[in-house]
């Protein structure tokens, strides 16, 4: 019979884990990730023999070209004869209509969205056998930016998410914009949410930088749940809806999304 067993994380990111029984003390485990890659290997496939779809993640600040970008790129992967399913984060309508407007704390905020990631990602882990390529407006890392413009720790949001359970991206376009050119693109928004106020946006434009930075640096281990993921930052201040578009496509090109062998 299993012994329950608990375990403590030393300043290396190693954890100790102990038997509740004190059998057995000190057994050191070390973090082990392991990759999806675009090598249509046995890895890419389900235990039905069906091929993993390319999850793209379109994250970055508000009112830098997001929702552009993801309809730009579902309809030129849908003309390539691709099956593409498109999402935006949050994905629950009930928890963003109804309910976060609501929520007068941070941490509610933070309860909330962490939730609505576990919400979307039970969807996705069906998605990612039925289609050929996901985009999504929004990822997880956005909670890791919005959790610090609040005034959250990556620690905390890691642990909050249960980020390692959650199912990792192939691909992050990061979208980031000066803020005083993002916040006037959205400002008449009639669907924007709480968050969307120039000393938000100005916050929230420095976070996404950061994010960005740390995530390919990899040496915050809070943030290794991404590392497999491939990065672009486009800053998207001075250039138009199309240049986003044709940026992002060659990047995507250049790594082999979309092709037959991808």
């Amino acid at each position: 019979m299993a012994k329950m067993v608990r375990g403590t994380e030393n300043n290396n990111g190693e954890k100790k884990i102990q038997r509740i029984s004190g059998c057995r003390k000190d057994l050191k485990l070390t973090h082990v990730t392991t990759s999806m890659k675009f090598t249509g290997g046995k890895k890419n496939m389900n235990n039905n023999g069906k091929k993993k779809a390319t999850w793209i993640v379109v994250t970055g600040l508000d009112g830098s070209g997001k929702t552009n970008l993801v309809q730009s790129l579902e309809e030129h992967y849908k003309a390539l004869g691709l099956k593409v399913k498109t999402a935006h984060l949050p994905y629950s309508t009930h928890l963003q209509r109804e309910v976060l407007p609501k929520l007068k704390h941070r941490y509610s905020d933070r309860l909330m969205f962490a939730l609505d990631n576990h919400y979307f990602a039970s969807d996705l882990e069906t998605w990612l056998y039925q289609y050929d390529i996901i985009i999504s407006q929004r990822g997880f890392l956005d909670s890791f930016v919005h959790g610090a413009v609040q005034g959250y720790s990556y620690e905390f949001i890691a642990n909050l998410n249960d980020i390692e359970m959650l199912p990792k991206a192939d691909v992050m376009i990061h979208l980031v914009a000066d803020a005083a050119t993002a916040y006037d693109r959205i400002k008449d928004d009639p669907d924007a949410d709480k968050f969307e106020y120039p000393a938000y946006i100005k916050k929230q434009e420095t976070e996404t930088r950061r994010g960005y930075y740390e995530l390919t640096a990899e040496h915050n281990k809070h943030l290794f749940a991404f590392k497999d993921a491939k990065n672009i930052l486009i800053d998207t201040t001075n250039i138009s809806m199309e240049e986003t578009f044709d940026r992002s496509l060659s990047f995507l090109d250049g790594i082999g999304i979309g092709s037959s062998d991808a």
